[in-house]
């Protein structure tokens, strides 16, 4: 991957500094600086075709905040997704989550920046991370809902920047939309036999209360008998 360290016990001007490193390792021709000038032509950025379906203009909106449910499952899909399309990921606070295979679906490890421990204040990593890179992934340590007067200079951030913010485990007041991963089979095991090649998931994103479904299956194959 592009990038792998933790930032606690770092000082703030250090923290920004590592980020700042770990960013030119994914823009190796272009400005280190975690600029908003850098902003993309395309609003949307796009996601697997049955998060597609769900979501206003088939994509993650630029510049605005997503609630994403804990499924770690569909975070590895999306990561692998949009990295296997040129974009550039950072997942923020999310040490257990795996990688391994990525690569094999599709994926680009060097368009992944990875900082397992964000220190005391994650939002504020998060509020740098944004304007430099194209997907923020962020899980809070806690189950948590922030009122906007506690985001602010997040969300100014956000909104200068380039980014779409997906949060897990913490719940913005100004989030755009919510998204929901349900497993509701597995592929490639019978009884007693097998191993698990592909899981089924039901979909869901809710945008100013009003919810729409669709399903996904995440793995290596599609056709493998659903148990």
């Amino acid at each position: 991957m592009a990038g792998e360290s933790g930032l606690a016990g770092l000082s703030r001007d250090e923290r920004i500094a590592t980020l700042r490193a770990q960013l030119a390792a994914v823009h190796p021709t272009g400005d280190a600086k975690i600029s908003a000038q850098q902003v993309d032509d395309c609003d949307i950025i796009p996601v697997p075709p049955a998060l597609a379906e769900v979501l206003p203009g088939g994509g993650l909106r630029r510049r605005q905040a997503v609630e994403l449910g804990v499924a770690a499952g569909l975070a590895v899909e999306l990561i692998t997704h949009i990295s296997g399309n040129g974009g550039v990921v950072a997942v923020v606070g999310w040490p257990e989550l795996g990688y391994i295979g990525v690569p094999a679906a599709g994926g680009d490890l060097t368009k992944i920046v990875v900082i397992p421990d964000a220190g005391a204040d994650g939002l504020e990593v998060v509020a740098a991370l944004v304007e430099g890179v194209d997907v923020v992934l962020y899980r809070n340590p806690v189950e948590a809902y922030l009122p906007a007067s506690r985001t602010r200079k997040l969300m100014a951030k956000l909104r200068a920047g380039r980014a779409a913010l997906l949060t897990v485990g913490v719940r913005l007041e100004s989030s755009a939309s919510i998204i929901t991963a349900d497993i509701t089979g597995y592929r490639g095991i019978g009884p007693g036999v097998g191993r698990i090649r592909a899981v089924d998931m039901r979909i869901s994103a809710t945008v100013h209360g009003r919810k729409r479904m669709s399903a996904m299956t995440i793995g290596r194959s599609r056709e493998l008998k659903v148990v």
